[in-house]
């Protein structure tokens, strides 16, 4: 019974002795710091992009779209080395579909319908 205990308590203070190295030990954390910031120009701050009326009818399948409508963001100044950026929008997500953006809700609003942006040009970085 004694040597029982006496493993017991060996293991015990091995975890003990385990905790208190760990309480010594050193991380070294390191980083690059790069010129890469962008920020949105002033003329694409605050539009709205007119999608258009369009019949019900063209959407008779699920996924089918309204045509394309263009708009730029434009990103200035941006720091010497950016080679590419990332791009989102945010909002509610549709309750069908949590890939789109639920529309605004009212009286008027389409029902059945979400939002989705598509990058047509990916041109970036000049």
């Amino acid at each position: 019974m004694m040597t029982k205990s006496l493993y017991l308590l060996g293991a015990v203070l091995s975890l003990t002795i385990a905790n208190a190295f760990a309480a010594d030990s050193t991380i070294t954390i390191s980083g690059y710091v790069r010129d890469n910031a962008c920020a949105v120009a002033g003329e694409s701050k605050d539009f709205t992009v007119d999608l258009m009326d369009n019949a019900a009818k063209q959407f008779n399948t699920i996924g089918a779209t309204t045509p394309v409508v263009p708009f730029r963001i434009v990103l200035s100044p941006c720091g010497s080395s950016v080679t590419a950026v990332k791009v989102g929008f945010t909002g509610v997500a549709d309750n069908d579909n949590t890939s789109l953006l639920k529309l605004d809700s009212g009286a008027s609003a389409a029902a059945g319908m979400g939002c989705r942006f598509s990058m047509v040009s990916r041109r970036c970085c000049r």
